[in-house]
């Protein structure tokens, strides 16, 4: 039963890390249940050194990259904020006055 809940785990990871590497982060947090309920199932230490190693390894990079994929958004929110907040551009109208236009004053909508 330990290698076969092992190997569903190592199997979650890695749709985790495919999902993770197309950019599609909300198949990624679908699995994280199914991640949860493999590891309450799963005796760790009834592991050897080698199995262990790998569960850790391929924990650790999707680790690394949901940080990175969290830093992404952070700094794509950031950026969208810079520029609606932005100074805009200072133009002359044809009777030869100067006005300064702005971007459109627009809300983010997250999805489901």
């Amino acid at each position: 039963m330990l290698d076969w809940h092992l190997t569903k785990l190592m199997k979650l990871l890695e749709r985790e890390r495919a999902h993770l590497l197309r950019g599609d982060l909300a198949a990624a947090a679908e699995l994280s249940d199914g991640k949860e309920r493999l590891l309450e199932k799963l005796d760790i230490s009834g592991l050897d050194a080698p199995r262990l190693r790998r569960l850790t390894t391929s924990a650790s990079r999707n680790e690394r990259l949901i940080a990175a994929a969290r830093e992404g958004v952070s700094a794509a929110r950031q950026r969208l904020q810079q520029i609606r907040q932005g100074p805009g551009v200072r133009t002359y109208m044809a009777n030869g006055t100067r006005e300064t236009i702005r971007p459109p004053q627009t809300s983010l909508h997250k999805r489901a």
